[in-house]
């Protein structure tokens, strides 16, 4: 995967962390089996008022574990990635271009808006194009590295 598609799945992964943080912590306080107790009436004449015990699937540890582990596998991969893009906007010497980098795809601004944040003038258009160059010439220079 390129930078500029790990840039792109910023946004998408701060909301994955989030949701799969939240699934974790609902399934570990998750009880494996229920049980409670209803009130019902007889079947037929007369219709009396007793109670009766009723207990709910059980949930099997194992798997629960399984999933609970399957979802923090995919945390540990998504925090990766974040402190990834992190870490690359953090390295770029250029003050400005590490500021649109982080408009864009931290905050996720549409194009129009950055030159507002900015205090610059435009549409948008040359920042985009600025951002783009950057990342396509980053990425040839990891090509011919690698």
């Amino acid at each position: 995967m390129t930078i500029r598609e790990k840039l792109e799945q910023y946004r998408a992964l701060v909301v994955e962390v989030r949701n799969l943080e939240q699934r974790i912590s609902d399934m570990q306080t998750q009880k494996v089996s229920s049980c409670d107790i209803v009130k019902m009436s007889s079947p037929e004449f007369p219709f009396t008022e007793h109670s009766s015990k009723v207990i709910g699937h059980a949930i099997d540890k194992t798997t629960l574990q399984k999933v609970v582990g399957i979802y923090k596998d995919r945390l540990e991969k998504a925090m990766a990635m974040m402190l990834e893009v992190e870490t690359f906007i953090s390295s770029v010497e250029d003050s400005e271009m590490r500021e649109l980098l982080r408009l864009r795809y931290i905050e996720g601004l549409p194009w129009w808006k950055i030159p507002m944040r900015l205090e610059m003038a435009g549409d948008g258009t040359w920042q985009c194009k600025k951002v783009y160059g950057f990342l396509q010439n980053f990425e040839n220079r990891q090509e011919n590295q690698g």
